[in-house]
């Protein structure tokens, strides 16, 4: 079993800081002043700046992301290590007045622990009421309406699918990935026909470069023994392989052999927008050696395409930020998809795998610990059958979708097939016998099929969804969830957006009008105009009476038939 005390630090995006964070002049200076006072006094403990913490990386984030919040808000501060070996503000005066940073439990999973327990908890209730409040609803809306699926060729062929900072040259080769191999900036190669035979020293060059534009590495097929990490300033990495089957790295720490699970990993992403595409990251840890995570990523706008994700327990730690899956096969045992990002499986195969005897497989493990953070767990038209390994004694282990690594764990599972590996339970506590988070959690299912995707029998906590409603599926999909539609066409990895609901709430969440309202449609023709997905209001009409539709026509609507004609415009009084 995972440990379940463990905490992730929250990830605090500097894009997203003027909607999320409350102004300063809205918070009571004092009890802040002793917020951030317990925050630098915190920051300042000698064994942080231990050079052999595993956590540093980790807090190096957390402090860049903190003055990239004092500089969104004005404030003439900044955090910067100190030559004592302390934290503290730069500047001779730190203008917080009240500044409440959502920072929640910082744990670096080693001897360097980092506490921030703020004992001034009515602050966090009052911030997430104001940021439900602040929220804007043109972003959550983002690509709501469309169940198309976006293409290369239809990238390729429409400039409008990208945003204006993605060059004509850029757009080809993200497009294509034959072309990205035909045009890398560097090559790895194991038999020295490449720039480098170490990908890692190329990640390493790539951070030197002084434009940060799209950078793409070519790793030529082989088995690449090593632990590679994009660190949190070099972004618009993007690695291209050969294949999932031929393009290989693999790496063997864990948790048993002395690393945290944050730095188990075979391979670890952060900077922003990085992207993988054929490919396949391992750790052959094996099961008896703990938490090995094969990936760890933190990098906002980050897409995985086509790319293999193996190991047993802690496989994939999708640690915070938005990200996206397609057509990947992911594998693993206990807790194999767990952390804090905003995430998205579309397309993607997730294989059981055999765990030790006397375990149970937990597919997801989400690490949402607070109600009005926007993340979670979406997995969308994809297939959870069990690996090879696990099918000939399937009945001899239970297999669960997830359990609450924190209060307000959030997955929801769409559209997906799910085999007979499932227990008919569908989800497990975090322990046996907890009501932890049971009442908190959302964990929804939509449409999926198969012989494990009944809940008729699934767990009866307030928590779970039998999701019937198209329009409280919406808010998982691509366009809602990570907004995908805003950024993820410039990749050129093939998505959904969303359902077709046709129609729109005033402001998400909202009922107003939805009973008063007269959305209809009528006989009309083309991909989007099917009514099938369409919203449940009271208000909308599937209209299949031409007498009712005959209505609102010019003659009826208008009375156009007797003004029209001396306009000379041509018209049709009716149907």
């Amino acid at each position: 079993m995972v440990n379940a005390s463990r905490n992730v630090s929250e990830e605090m995006n500097c894009r997203q800081t003027d909607t999320n964070i409350a102004r300063p002049r809205d918070w009571h200076q004092d009890s802040s002043y002793t917020t951030f006072q317990k925050l630098f006094i915190s920051l300042s403990e000698q064994r942080i700046m231990n050079t052999t913490n595993p956590g540093i990386p980790l807090f190096q984030n957390v402090k860049k992301n903190l003055n990239c919040t004092f500089e969104k808000f004005g404030i003439k501060s900044r955090v910067i290590p100190m030559k004592s070996g302390t934290f503290w503000p730069k500047g001779k005066k730190m203008k917080i007045q009240g500044l409440r940073l959502q920072f929640g439990n910082i744990c670096l999973e080693s001897d360097g622990e980092l506490d921030f327990d703020d004992e001034h908890n009515h602050e966090d209730e009052l911030i997430t009421a104001r940021r439900a409040r602040r929220k804007s609803s043109a972003v959550e809306f983002v690509g709501r309406g469309s169940e198309k699926t976006v293409t290369r060729s239809r990238i390729a062929n429409h400039e409008e699918y990208f945003p204006s900072w993605v060059s004509r040259h850029e757009r080809r080769l993200l497009v294509s990935a034959s072309l990205a191999k035909s045009r890398p900036h560097l090559v790895v190669s194991q038999d020295r026909s490449g720039h480098f035979r170490s990908i890692q020293s190329a990640i390493n060059f790539a951070g030197r470069r002084r434009i940060k534009s799209r950078f793409i590495i070519y790793v030529k097929k082989g088995v690449y023994r090593e632990n590679i990490e994009v660190g949190n300033d070099n972004h618009n990495i993007m690695l291209v392989g050969d294949g999932a089957r031929k393009t290989i790295i693999t790496s063997g720490r864990s948790v048993k052999n002395g690393y945290t699970t944050y730095n188990s990993a075979t391979a670890g992403f952060g900077g922003q927008r990085f992207v993988a595409k054929d490919m396949t990251f391992i750790n052959t840890a094996g099961p008896l050696r703990g938490q090995a995570v094969s990936v760890r990523s933190s990098s906002d706008l980050s897409v995985f395409y086509r790319v293999g994700i193996h190991g047993f327990q802690d496989t994939l730690y999708i640690h915070s930020q938005r990200q996206f899956f397609r057509e990947c096969y992911i594998s693993g045992t206990i807790d194999f998809i767990f952390g804090n990002a905003a995430v998205v499986f579309q397309n993607c195969m997730i294989l059981v795998r055999r765990p030790l005897r006397g375990q149970a497989n937990v597919i997801t493990a989400q690490g949402r610990g607070d109600p009005f953070q926007n993340t979670g767990i979406t997995i969308h038209s994809s297939r959870i059958i069990a690996a090879s390994d696990l099918r000939p004694v399937i009945r001899a282990y239970k297999t669960y979708l997830g359990r609450p690594w924190q209060a307000y764990s959030r997955v929801t599972i769409m559209k997906t097939y799910i085999d007979n590996s499932i227990s008919p339970l569908g989800w497990s506590p975090w322990l046996r016998g907890s009501n932890f988070a049971l009442n908190t959690v959302f964990y929804g299912e939509y449409k999926n099929f198969g012989p494990g995707s009944s809940t008729r029998w699934r767990v009866r906590w307030k928590g779970f969804h039998a999701i019937t409603s198209a329009s409280v599926a919406s808010r998982f999909t691509v366009g809602s969830l990570i907004a995908g539609g805003s950024w993820l066409p410039s990749t050129g990895v093939p998505f959904k957006t969303g359902f077709p609901l046709g129609w729109s709430p005033w402001l998400r969440g909202s009922n107003f009008a939805l009973n008063t309202v007269f959305y209809g449609e009528y006989k009309n023709f083309g991909p989007g105009s099917s009514t099938r997905w369409r919203v449940r209001w009271k208000g909308f009409h599937a209209i299949t009476s031409a007498s009712v539709a005959s209505r609102f026509t010019v003659g009826s609507l208008i009375a156009g038939g007797s003004w029209l004609p001396s306009t000379g415009v041509p018209f049709k009084t009716g149907l």
